[in-house]
């Protein structure tokens, strides 16, 4: 009996931590209403955009923030839409496609997977993470902006890339002797809608 009211205030320490406990929800992504925009430009003029879409994944949302993520992106649903000739687009689409650039064949995945969020209030937030292109990772840290949309919660933000970390190596003047005009900018620009709900 002695033992058992010894073994009592251990008991209800355990259910306050456990109730005091931060609350969190993990959402499910809408891969058809999730995308990511991305956007590459050369040197000297000329520049291409277009978008990637969401394949997979779910996000936690702790009381405040996002908290925790793995988001899954199909590569091999890059499309281009900045070029209106359909052979063009199919062109540039196909060298993207291609172990010059992401190898989808090869590498039909990448993951963008969140790690910590903290709340700067008024709806924006700070992600510390990593993401893996062509299975290479790379730590990341972004700005992200999370709002409510009926049952959906919607989170928005830009990364900014060195694609010659992921290998992706293709026109850079950093690797490659090219004239101006040939050198593809290292910097490629990932803007992101991830809907969840």
């Amino acid at each position: 009996m002695k033992r058992f009211f010894a073994l009592v205030p251990a008991f209800l320490l355990s259910v306050q931590a456990f109730a005091n406990a931060p609350k969190t929800t993990t959402l499910t992504i809408d891969s058809s209403k999730s995308k990511f925009d991305w956007a590459g430009s050369k040197k000297i003029g000329g520049a291409h955009n277009g978008e990637i879409m969401v394949k997979s994944g779910t996000v936690t949302m702790g009381e405040k923030t996002l908290s925790a993520g793995v988001i899954e992106i199909d590569m091999t649903s890059i499309k281009n839409l900045d070029l209106k000739d359909p052979k063009d687009s199919g062109k540039l689409v196909g060298h993207l496609s291609s172990p010059d650039f992401f190898d989808v064949t090869k590498f039909p995945t990448a993951k963008l997977t969140i790690l910590s969020g903290k709340d700067l209030g008024a709806g924006k937030h700070e992600i510390t993470g990593k993401i893996t292109i062509k299975d290479v990772t790379q730590d990341i840290t972004v700005p992200v902006e999370v709002k409510k949309d009926g049952a959906n919660t919607v989170a928005t933000g830009k990364i900014s890339l060195d694609r010659t970390k992921f290998n992706v190596k293709y026109g850079s003047g950093n690797f490659f002797k090219l004239a101006a005009d040939k050198v593809i900018n290292d910097t490629m620009d990932l803007s992101f809608t991830v809907v969840a709900k």
